[in-house]
C-alpha cells in the first residue's frame, strides 16, 4: 500500500509524509472505517471527501490512497489516522485492517498578523542631553505579529518601512523592540510604519502603523510611586497563544501616569508587558521542557521617578 498526499516531494501541492506498507492481495472490498485527530483521540471524523481509496490503483499500485480535491489545512489538523479493511476472495472471505498515519506538511498559506492594526501611544517628552553623542538609545515599544503556519514559515523579521527619514528610529528585527536616541519635546509626533515579513518561500508580509505622541513630562507624584506588592506570581500554560495575559503589574498611587517597560529576566522575548497599563501577556510560543520558570524584571516610571519589582 502506498500513502501519499499530492505536493512537493510528492507531486505537487501540499507535501505529505506517509506510512508505505507491503503491497496487499487483490482488494474485494475495502473501506476508510474511521479518522483519529492529532492525539489519537477517537471522536475526530475524517472531512467528507478528504481521501479516496483506489481499489484497483493505476500502474498496478494496489491500495492507493489519495487526496481529492478538496484541500487539507494542516492549521485545523496536522494529522489524520486511516483504518482500511481489506477483504481476500476465499471462502470464507478473511480481512485485515491497516492504520494508515498522514502528516501534513506545512505550506506558507498564511501571512503574519499584526496583535493591533495600529498602535497609539503617549510617552513623556524627552530631553536633549548635554552630550549628544553620548545619547544612549531607549526602548519605547514592542510590535508583535504572529503567523499560523509553522517552522521557516513562522520565522517573523521586522523592519521599519516608513517615517524613519532621519534614521532616529531603531527596530530589533527578531523581536520587533522599537528603541530611539529621538529627543522630541511635548506636542510632537511620529508615525512609523512597519513591516512583519515570514521566511516561508514565497515570503508573506503585513504592515501596521505606530503612532507616537510626546507628551509633556506629569508632576511628580505627591506620593512616592510603589508596586501594590513587593513581588508578584503568575501561572500559564505552554499551550496559551500570543497575546494571552498573564497579570497585570500594579502600582500606587492609583491614577499616577505610569509608564511599564520588561528590563530583564525575558529569555527569549518570550512576554511584553503593555507600556501603559503593565498587563504582561504571551509574546512568543512557550515550551516548558525548554525552559519552566521566568523570573522578570519589570521597570515603571512616571518619568521622573523609576522603580523595579520582579
Amino acid at each position: 500500500m502506498v500513502i501519499f498526499e499530492p505536493g512537493a516531494g510528492c507531486g505537487g501541492g501540499l507535501g505529505c509524509k506517509g506510512l508505505v506498507l507491503e503491497p496487499l492481495l487483490e482488494i474485494k472490498a475495502a473501506a476508510v472505517a474511521r479518522g483519529y485527530g492529532a492525539a489519537g483521540g477517537r471522536g475526530l471524523p475524517l472531512r467528507p471527501g478528504a481521501w479516496k481509496l483506489h481499489r484497483r490503483a493505476p500502474l498496478a499500485v494496489p491500495g492507493l490512497i489519495t487526496t481529492t480535491s478538496r484541500k487539507l489545512d494542516r492549521e485545523q489538523q496536522d494529522e489524520h489516522i486511516l483504518e482500511v479493511t481489506v477483504t481476500d476472495n476465499g471462502t470464507p472471505p478473511k480481512s485485515t485492517i491497516a492504520r494508515v498515519i498522514v502528516k501534513i506538511l506545512d505550506e506558507n498559506d498564511n501571512k503574519p498578523q499584526f496583535l493591533q492594526k495600529f498602535y497609539k501611544i503617549r510617552l513623556p517628552e524627552r530631553e536633549r542631553p548635554e552630550r549628544e553623542r553620548n545619547a544612549k538609545r531607549e526602548p519605547i515599544y514592542r510590535v508583535i505579529a504572529t503567523d499560523k503556519d509553522e517552522g521557516p514559515n513562522a520565522e517573523i523579521s521586522y523592519s521599519i518601512e516608513d517615517g524613519n527619514e532621519h534614521g532616529r528610529f531603531f527596530i530589533e528585527p527578531k523581536t520587533g523592540v522599537v528603541s530611539s536616541k529621538k529627543f522630541s519635546g511635548a506636542g510632537e509626533y511620529d508615525i512609523l510604519s512597519i513591516k512583519a515579513v515570514d521566511n516561508g518561500r514565497p515570503q508573506k508580509s503585513s504592515t501596521t502603523r505606530l503612532h507616537i505622541e510626546w507628551i509633556s513630562k506629569p508632576k511628580p507624584s505627591v506620593e512616592p510611586i510603589s508596586f501594590e506588592e513587593p513581588f508578584f506570581s503568575f501561572t500559564v500554560v505552554e499551550s496559551d497563544p500570543a497575546a494571552h495575559m498573564i497579570g497585570v503589574i500594579s502600582a500606587e498611587p492609583p491614577g499616577t501616569p505610569l509608564w511599564f517597560d520588561i528590563t530583564g529576566g525575558n529569555y527569549n522575548s518570550h512576554f511584553d508587558v503593555d507600556k501603559g497599563t503593565g498587563t504582561i501577556i504571551v509574546a512568543k510560543p512557550l515550551d516548558a521542557e525548554q525552559k519552566s520558570n521566568y523570573n522578570l524584571t519589570v521597570e515603571a516610571t512616571d518619568g521622573t521617578t523609576t522603580i523595579l519589582t520582579q
